[in-house]
């Protein structure tokens, strides 16, 4: 019965330790550690009478008793008297509170209550057998005045008893004790404080009749029990990290009155279904997260970062919104997207279709509105192949299929998995920002579109819509208003159809599959002589495709803005991120790694164009619509995510990217004389292997920035995280600095670099020497050996710390492309967790010297002093700090004011800014000229 029963006293006491807990660091060990609060509530053994008096007014009876005399009991006011028990609540009729038991009979028609109380006359929770039994009779009078009726009708206790309950509503609210236990004699009776009326040298009575008038202004009693503010205040969600609540999103997301973190079981047959829901929102709640993105670099009132997560428990999705303050910090949540999905019919959902209609010869590939009537045979056929959960392999089952997929819910349960959230999970896909993005395409000749043309197109462009992309495991690419949350439509591609029944199976919660996985990129691009926006995106884990939309005009996107949707042999799951390019013959491509699990099994570089089309025979044309870049025979291999270096005439001249063996490739593309000319060849620049001489694969993109002399510093790490196993991968990775010289230079190892070490992990102390301040962070520091370029190829960090009896971070890896920011290669790093309860592994954030591997100046403003000096650094500037714990976060994503640059830090999903030095980077290729 505790907390709520058997004394008020500190009860809700619960809800502040809650909050409490919510807000602090509980425990000095590695970490925060703030305790979220779920509530699973049993029904309230308090029973509650509310009777209505008029169409806004109500009196509440509460029944109430205290043990006032006998066994050490002090009646004093001020002193402890025991609240009893209400150890058996009998109903013996309820009339007229609603159409299911009227009687007219009774009470005119008018709402009755009759109950009886057996109270227990201790607190600790003794032998609970009948210390007294109240008769109780509630109704509503005729003038709409309640009258309250008590009958002491039985009792063997040893202590006295008074008994009655608290009113509230009416004119005269408070606490009414008014009658006796049956076993104390009328001489035997003590005077209480809150007896009813004061007695003085006589005893209550027996029974009781008072009638209260419904009044107006009068106290009311806190609406919900002790657990249910505990929930509140001890589980909201702090999106802003500011401890506060902000909104009712906060800690009632679906609006409907109730904590989303409580639970109440009025039915103990119900104890497992809330039990159940509890242990999905906890899971929900340690929901992993994906990279950041957002709508503008600058800070202004109307930026926002944009976040997706997902949840396992169910393998739904959520992208959310959230308004900046001008030095970075989350202030609120503008929207979140999964709960603005629109009815299934109301929602434009697109997919491409090579119209393969036997016995048809002729292929008319072209983008369709996603229905059943508009998919080719081929398509309702790889449909058609339904599991047995769907029934017999029927054209109706095939449209109720397509209806499911399309958000319609009227077979979800007896046939369909049960979705509360359309929008499935986001792993690989990191949102992408569409709009009024800038990419320097003035500089282009003006052949090419640069100058005034690509001025007057970012006019128009900024006038226009601005929309968020991320790819979902739903099956669907989404694009979401991005200042609304909204969605403005959906592509499914045709690569993950035959899938798509899986996400109806109700065994899916155990048997996940990926959809529409991989990363995306938008950009401006010059086609058929005018300026357009495309995005281009893989299917990732999710299939074998790449697929371009032109997303010139999204607020009127329609089916024939879905280009093409390309496959081939030897693109495999790709993970790599597309780079969208004007090539050195004119035409604009997408260019990405083959990824894993290809024909050949070898690793390759594909460039698309974006103005490419299928022939007659349903085939692209080698060389004309596409051209692959093959590196070597070395099987189990595939290509990794791309950097593209631009000639100052704003033409691809080079390609870099790392494959699973371990190499670093260059691709020379200046070539001009066609689209796919013998002269665009490999060049193997970097092998990466490990002390161990174990290699090292190479998934994200490499950085390319200047050199302390000719040729250019290609920066990279190593690691990977898209097949099963990885997580348990404990091979020590590496971060890389190798100068390249271009040309026909040899290829390089570890030997040609100079190795830089971490040298020490800790947590420490910086101090604000102006405010007094002390701001803890979790630091690593790195040698500062020097690069001597005449003898030596660039520089190295294996991700292992150094210092014996410091912890090592096994399993650390790079998966996200580096930044190069005032000469400092920003690093983030990955480590897989060990831990089921943690949200999926953790992050360190590096600041570098791009040329040498050393840190020297400080980076990080980590004491809050708003300038840079040695007091960033550890030991009270003595000793660099190079690195800083980064939550879980991806890529860095950085921010300006317009005097300061923020990198926004990710701590269990909140933001935290951290300033850091220098402006916003450059386009690689102006980096490089």
């Amino acid at each position: 019965m505790a907390p709520e029963e058997p004394t008020k006293e500190g009860s809700y006491y619960s809800a502040g330790v809650a909050r409490w807990a919510r807000i602090n660091d509980v425990n000095a060990v590695k970490g925060e550690q703030k305790v979220q609060t779920f509530v699973v509530a049993m029904a309230s053994p308090l029973p509650k009478v509310k009777i209505p008096t008029g169409a806004s007014s109500a009196i509440t009876v509460i029944p109430f008793a205290k043990s006032v005399d006998g066994y050490g009991v002090d009646k004093t006011q001020g002193k402890f008297q025991p609240t009893n028990q209400l150890v058996d609540f009998y109903i013996d009729e309820i009339k007229n509170t609603d159409s299911s038991n009227k009687d007219t009979s009774v009470n005119g028609g008018r709402p009755y209550y009759k109950f009886r109380i057996n109270y227990e006359d201790v607190e600790q929770g003794a032998d609970h057998d009948m210390d007294a039994i109240v008769t109780y009779t509630v109704k509503l009078n005729s003038d709409k005045t309640v009258t309250v009726s008590l009958s002491s009708d039985y009792a063997a206790g040893g202590i006295v008893q008074h008994m009655g309950y608290i009113v509230s509503g009416s004119t005269a609210d408070g606490v009414y004790l008014v009658v006796r236990d049956s076993d104390t004699g009328s001489g035997s009776d003590v005077n209480y404080f809150l007896d009813v009326p004061q007695h003085v040298g006589s005893a209550l009575p027996l029974t009781s009749d008072r009638t209260y008038t419904s009044g107006s202004s009068t106290a009311t009693f806190i609406p919900h029990d002790p657990l249910w503010y505990a929930a509140k205040h001890g589980g909201f969600k702090d999106d802003n990290n500011n401890s506060v609540i902000d909104s009712q999103e906060d800690w009632d997301e679906d609006k409907d009155g109730t904590p989303d973190n409580y639970y109440l079981v009025s039915n103990p047959a119900k104890l497992y279904t809330e039990l159940d829901k509890a242990f999905n929102e906890v899971v929900k709640r340690a929901a992993s997260l994906t990279m950041l993105s957002l709508n503008s670099r600058q800070l202004t009132t109307d930026t926002l970062v944009y976040q997706a997560s997902f949840s396992s428990s169910d393998w739904s999705g959520e992208v959310k919104a959230m308004k900046l303050t001008d030095q970075a910090e989350v202030k609120a949540t503008a929207w979140t997207a999964a709960s603005q999905i629109k009815a299934a019919g109301s929602r434009d959902i697109f997919t491409w279709k090579m119209n393969k209609v036997a016995p048809a010869t002729a292929f008319t590939a072209a983008g369709t509105s996603f229905e059943y009537a508009n998919l080719d045979d081929d398509q309702k056929t790889r449909l058609a192949q339904a599991p047995t959960f769907a029934g017999p392999v029927t054209t109706t089952n095939q449209q109720n299929l397509v209806a499911y997929i399309r958000g319609d819910k009227a077979n979800e349960g007896p046939f369909y998995r049960k979705r509360d959230v359309l929008l499935g999970d986001i792993v690989n896909s990191d949102p992408a920002y569409g709009g009024s993005v800038d990419f320097g395409y003035d500089s282009l000749p003006t052949s090419a579109g640069g100058g005034s043309s690509y001025f007057s197109y970012l006019y128009d462009k900024r006038k226009g819509a601005q929309t968020l992309y991320v790819g979902a495991n739903d099956g669907m690419l989404h694009a979401f208003d991005a200042k609304t949350g909204t969605e403005r439509f959906a592509f499914i591609p045709d690569g993950v159809i035959g899938n798509l029944k899986h996400l109806a199976d109700p065994t899916y919660a155990s048997n996940h599959k990926f959809y529409v996985d991989g990363p995306l990129s938008y950009s401006d691009a010059y086609v058929g002589g005018a300026w357009k926006s495309y995005l281009v995106g893989t299917t990732g884990a999710g299939g074998r495709s790449m697929f371009a939309l032109d997303v010139t005009d999204v607020a009127s996107f329609s089916s024939s803005k879905v280009k093409w949707e390309f496959t081939h042999a030897d693109l495999g799951y790709t993970l790599s991120r597309p780079v969208v390019a004007r090539m050195a013959n004119g035409r604009w491509a997408a260019i990405t790694g083959n990824g894993l699990d290809s024909s050949s099994g070898t690793a390759k570089i594909f460039i698309v164009y974006l103005d490419a089309a299928l022939n007659d025979a349903g085939g692209w044309d080698a060389g004309s619509d596409y051209c692959v870049l093959t590196t070597d025979a070395t099987a189990s291999n595939g290509m990794g995510s791309p950097a593209v270096i631009m000639s100052e005439s704003g033409a691809a001249e080079y390609i870099y990217a790392g494959d699973i063996q371990g190499r670093m490739w260059r691709f020379n593309i200046a070539d001009s004389s066609g689209n796919c000319p013998t002269a665009w060849k490999p060049h193997e620049v970097f092998k990466a292997v490990n002390a161990s001489n174990k290699v090292q694969p190479i998934t994200a993109a490499p950085t390319v920035g200047l050199a302390p002399e000719e040729g250019v510093m290609v920066v990279f790490g190593t690691g990977k995280f898209s097949e099963v196993n990885d997580p348990t991968e404990k091979a020590t990775q590496t971060l890389y600095g190798v100068h390249d010289l271009f040309g026909s230079s040899p290829k390089l190892t570890r030997s040609h670099l100079v190795e830089q070490t971490i040298t020490r992990q800790t947590t420490t102390s910086f101090k604000n020497t102006e405010t007094k301040s002390s701001y803890t962070e979790e630091i690593r520091e790195t040698s500062e050996n020097p690069v001597d370029f005449a003898s030596k190829k660039g520089w190295y960090l294996d991700l292992v710390n150094m210092t014996s009896g410091s912890p090592v971070q096994e399993g650390e890896r790079v998966i996200a492309q580096p930044q190069i920011r005032w000469g400092n290669v920003i690093f983030t790093t990955y480590v897989p967790s060990d831990d089921s309860c943690a949200a999926g592994g953790t992050s360190w954030i590096f600041a570098m010297d791009v040329k040498t591997g050393q840190r020297k100046d400080p980076y990080f403003d980590l004491n809050h002093s708003g300038s840079f000096t040695n007091e960033d650094n550890y030991n009270g500037g003595k000793k660099a700090t190079t690195a800083i714990h980064y939550g879980l976060g991806g890529p860095p994503v950085f921010v300006n004011n317009g005097e300061k640059t923020f990198v926004l830090k990710s701590d269990d999903g909140n933001l935290k800014p951290r300033q850091t030095r220098g402006q916003p980077p450059l386009a690689a290729w102006r980096q490089i000229k």
